[in-house]
């Protein structure tokens, strides 16, 4: 995840050298720009807007103690998020030979040095995001969040949820929580969801321009204020 991050980080500063940035990712990718802000803000660059679209903090949701062992299970082996608490045994067992078939079919293809299906890339992709985020240690970051949260959540028979989707221990600047319309994943971001997202963005966007113009003028003000104090010739800008 480090090295993820730090790589996106220099492609982005090789086309704006210097801050703000305006950071924002979906799911995954929003872990990844979570890091890419904890990076730039440690080398002293200005962050001014980092926004989360409905991404779960890392280790975020639990899997309640009581859960099924079922799910325990199937978690460890790799479906890091079962989300229906009515599947049964049988239906998660055939599930998990599938996987297993899968991992399998993808290791004796990179060993035989084989072309791997689209199905099997992006399954191969999942194994890979999933190990980085189980991997990756999190730590507070200074700076406000900005949460696009949807409203659907994983079920509460099987999950210890919360409405900040675990992001409340690693904002200590803050955290803003806007609600929009439609579901995780691809469909925020279609129609009919897309466009008060959008909107929702916007707004956010324009108050983070605002807040950086009138930082900008009050700077302006105060060297002026000293310039007056240390006898030098006012500058006009």
């Amino acid at each position: 995840m480090d090295s993820l991050a730090a790589h996106f980080v220099r492609e982005m500063r090789a086309v704006q050298a210097r801050g703000p940035y305006f950071l924002g990712g979906s799911s995954y990718g929003g872990i990844v720009a979570f890091e890419m802000a904890q990076q730039l803000t440690r080398a002293g660059e200005e962050v001014g807007l980092l926004a989360l679209f409905d991404t779960r903090a890392p280790g975020y949701p639990r899997l309640r103690r009581n859960a099924p062992a079922r799910f325990h299970l199937f978690r460890r082996l790799g479906n890091p998020f079962p989300q229906s608490p009515k599947r049964g045994w049988p239906e998660m067992r055939r599930e998990m030979f599938r996987i297993w078939a899968r991992s399998l079919n993808i290791r004796w293809r990179r060993l035989t040095r084989r072309a791997l299906s689209q199905e099997s890339l992006y399954f191969y992709f999942l194994n890979v995001t999933f190990a980085a985020r189980s991997r990756y240690r999190a730590i507070p970051y200074p700076r406000p969040i900005t949460l696009f949260r949807v409203p659907a959540q994983p079920p509460n028979e099987i999950y210890a949820t919360d409405p900040l989707l675990g992001w409340g221990g690693l904002a200590a600047g803050g955290l803003e929580v806007i609600d929009i319309e439609g579901f995780h994943g691809q469909p925020m971001f279609r129609e009919p969801y897309v466009r008060g997202l959008a909107e929702k963005l916007r707004d956010r966007l324009r108050a983070e321009q605002d807040a950086a113009s009138a930082s900008s003028i009050a700077a302006v003000s105060e060297g002026r204020s000293r310039s007056h104090k240390d006898g030098a010739l006012p500058i006009s800008v």
